[in-house]
């Protein structure tokens, strides 16, 4: 649109969404979300659409002037914006859920919907969620499937997109199509910028009780032993993670190179003797039932309600480079707190945050370029993720 006028498509949007849309001055660097970073301008609009039909007619009337649509999500990713102008689009109002259905169980949910919030309406129902994200406290449903991931239950259920069944997407032409899961990823290229993601049908599994555990293994070479051990064994657990001295510090406890997870209740006795040698094999604590139910309720990426959620820098590494990593980075980078999962016993994804001696912080700048040359002289590259980069190795 020459010249940067943008008042036609602006009074049509007015016109049609009224009372779900709120124009934006326009002021580089000042929208919520918005880093900073260099050549991006802050959106015309932000529009909060209440069904997928109002989603269609947004990105339609974008497309016939090309200004991109961008969804924004719960701020978890630290997503950079666009560098021109565009219009936001919020799924605060769409966070619909409908019952699992049969025979696999399967349930179907819109994009604004929170993953604790759909693991609640799961319970209901005597399933839940077979993964979700360490951010699940705050993360959309939409936001997590638009970057992909490993989280909680990745171990058993692999990456988040391997649990899509099928998802309902209006691509930036405002065409609506259901895609199959397999080929979700590439439709959503760049965060979700190639499609927005109006509906998700997800796997679950059975609701019941999941036994917590944990033990302290004192070093990260000791840690990446016994975790290595967990994977070549093959222990059936649903969820297999860890965190170091200061992660665990940031929480109030005094371990140091933990290993935690938990597995449903009825598998016992094919994981508990197993978790014994590996803990006495690599002179591993295990930590008292008080303090092992504190880890396991910890899980989660360190958000809060009242404030802003850390971004931290994200390595993808192979379970075998896991302890040259752990020891490289420590070297590196000094102390900072690391939250790992694993996923099928191959890949270990951790989340390195600044440390400040009492809270995880963003990683970025100096220390997060270091983290970056580090992995890149472990064989790894660097990746776009869904904010700061995520690295390979």
């Amino acid at each position: 649109m020459a010249g940067g006028n943008y008042s036609g498509l602006l009074e049509a949007m007015e016109e049609s969404f009224a009372g779900l849309m709120e124009r934006v001055v326009e002021e580089r660097g000042e929208h919520r979300g918005d880093p900073g970073c260099a050549g991006s301008q802050s959106p015309l609009a932000v529009v909060s659409p209440r069904r997928a039909s109002e989603v269609e007619l947004l990105a339609q009337m974008c497309a016939r002037r090309s200004v991109p649509v961008i969804p924004e999500g719960a701020g978890t990713a630290g997503a950079a914006p666009p560098a021109g102008r565009h219009v936001v689009v919020r799924f605060d109002a769409m966070r619909r859920s409908w019952p699992p259905q049969r025979p696999d169980h399967s349930v179907t949910v819109e994009p604004g919907l929170s993953w604790f919030e759909l693991e609640e309406r799961l319970r209901g129902h005597g399933r839940a969620t077979s993964v979700y994200p360490t951010s699940a406290l705050r993360a959309t449903v939409g936001g997590w499937l638009a970057s992909d991931g490993i989280g909680v239950g990745s171990y058993e259920f692999g990456w988040l997109s391997e649990n899509v069944l099928a998802a309902g997407v209006v691509t930036s032409d405002g065409g609506r199509h259901e895609i199959d899961g397999a080929y979700l990823g590439h439709v959503l290229r760049g965060g979700g910028r190639s499609g927005l993601i109006v509906s998700v049908t997800l796997r679950t599994r059975a609701a019941g009780v999941d036994t917590p555990f944990a033990v302290d293994f004192g070093s990260g070479e000791r840690l990446a032993q016994a975790l290595s051990e967990v994977c070549s064994r093959r222990l059936p657990v649903w969820h297999l993670g860890f965190q170091n001295a200061a992660m665990a510090r940031s929480q109030a406890s005094s371990a140091n190179a933990v290993m935690f997870g938990a597995y449903p209740a009825e598998r016992s006795a094919r994981v508990e003797g197993d978790l014994e040698e590996i803990a006495f094999g690599n002179r591993g604590v295990p930590t008292r039932a008080a303090e092992t139910y504190r880890l396991w309720g910890n899980r989660f990426f360190p958000v809060s309600p009242g404030r802003e959620a850390p971004i931290p820098g994200r390595v993808l590494l192979s379970v075998d480079s896991l302890g040259p990593a752990l020891s490289a980075i420590g070297s590196r980078l000094g102390e900072v707190a690391i939250l790992g999962s694993l996923a099928r016993g191959k890949e270990a994804l951790l989340r390195v945050f600044d440390f400040d001696g009492r809270r995880p912080l963003s990683l970025t700048g100096v220390r997060l370029g270091i983290l970056l040359e580090l992995v890149e002289e472990l064989g790894g590259s660097a990746y776009p993720g869904s904010g700061q980069p995520e690295v390979r190795a």
